[in-house]
């Protein structure tokens, strides 16, 4: 059983099932982020970045478990960071791609075990993991089906139009979440 700092309740209640099926979600997306990340570095022939990547991922991975830090969830952005600058430096897009959505789960799922911990009893608590496990697996696998398209579709763009596709979308994303957190 995890330890997390918080209310002796809390740390009983997090022994359950659910939360072992968080714990071994957290587990595969933060290791699929570290692994990714490391093989796009080292395809391109960094071995040192790439065991960089994988030595920071070992500790990510020990405090997010280990809950010693509160902000472990946030090095996810560290990842999401290094594979956008990846991609500048033509690492493969696709190794970059599961990176990033392997990171940003991380980070969702580390945010929630998280509020967990700190909650104080919560009802019909394994129904809302499972709620958000299967919300977060939907959101992967779209993203995952956008991120390869948009990688497969060569099309030029002036810089203006790619910008305003960018607002148009950061504001439609902003705008489901905010429904999603109403309903």
């Amino acid at each position: 059983m995890l330890h997390y700092r918080g209310s002796q309740s809390a740390n009983m209640r997090l022994g359950g099932c659910k939360v072992r099926q968080l714990t071994f979600s957290l587990i595969v997306c933060e290791s699929v982020a570290v692994l990714s990340l490391a093989a796009g570095t080292m395809w391109i022939g960094h071995a040192i970045l790439g065991g960089i990547a994988i030595l920071v991922g070992i500790l990510w991975l020990t405090l997010s478990l280990t809950r010693k830090w509160v902000h472990a969830p946030k090095l996810a952005w560290l990842y999401m960071a290094s594979a956008a600058v990846g991609t500048l430096i033509l690492m493969p897009d696709l190794w970059m791609l599961l990176c990033v959505i392997a990171a940003l789960c991380a980070w969702d799922l580390g945010e929630l075990m998280h509020r967990f911990s700190r909650a104080g009893n919560v009802g019909q608590e394994a129904t809302l993991i499972r709620r958000h496990l299967l919300r977060l697996a939907s959101l992967a696998l779209a993203g995952s089906a956008l991120g390869v398209a948009a990688i497969s579709a060569h099309i030029s763009l002036p810089f203006g139009i790619a910008v305003a596709l960018a607002v148009l979308a950061t504001a439609l994303l902003a705008s489901a979440a905010r429904r999603a957190a109403i309903s």
